[in-house]
């Protein structure tokens, strides 16, 4: 997974399932734990070691979250906050991300926005690294983060994915 391993906390050991995801811009693995999503990977990952493949009749977490992505990629539908759970990060990148999950369906924020609103403004970069460490993009739309004058910026499942997934959400 090159965003966040799932991993559980050392005290607390977690069993992490995984289901693969069919979607038009390839196969995504998504992962959950007890508390909810806790990782999802774009297309040409292989599934995390130590997690269990999820059944085909797996009602929780899984089933949910392949449900809300097909609706997200055939309807346009925004993705739920709610099927995430635990997440890892510093408390930088907590505020990052908290301030990504607010950027409606179909707009973008900078970099520097970004990091206006999470108080940092001169950490436009840092926020990169924060998009770049997001367990959950897509649920968490580290998309939505665009350069400055109108460039797109990086983006850990490839450049062209994050142009293709802006231009489905009328941001392009």
């Amino acid at each position: 997974m090159k965003h966040s391993k799932p991993h559980s906390h050392a005290h607390q050991p977690a069993e992490i399932r995984v289901a693969k995801v069919a979607s038009p811009i390839g196969p995504l693995l998504v992962y959950a734990d007890a508390s909810g999503l806790v990782a999802l990977d774009f297309p040409g990952a292989k599934p995390a070691p130590g997690s269990t493949s999820a059944t085909t009749n797996d009602r929780g977490t899984l089933q949910a979250a392949a449900s809300a992505l097909r609706d997200y990629f055939a309807k346009g539908k925004a993705l739920p906050r709610k099927l995430a759970g635990r997440r890892e990060g510093t408390p930088f990148q907590e505020k990052v991300w908290a301030a990504i999950e607010r950027i409606p369906l179909g707009e973008t924020r900078s970099y520097g926005e970004i990091a206006d609103q999470v108080g940092h403004p001169r950490a436009a970069r840092a926020v990169g690294s924060a998009c770049g460490a997001n367990p959950l993009p897509l649920f968490v739309p580290c998309h939505r983060v665009v350069a400055s004058l109108g460039k797109i910026g990086g983006y850990a499942g490839r450049t062209e994915v994050k142009v293709k997934l802006l231009k489905m959400e009328g941001a392009l």
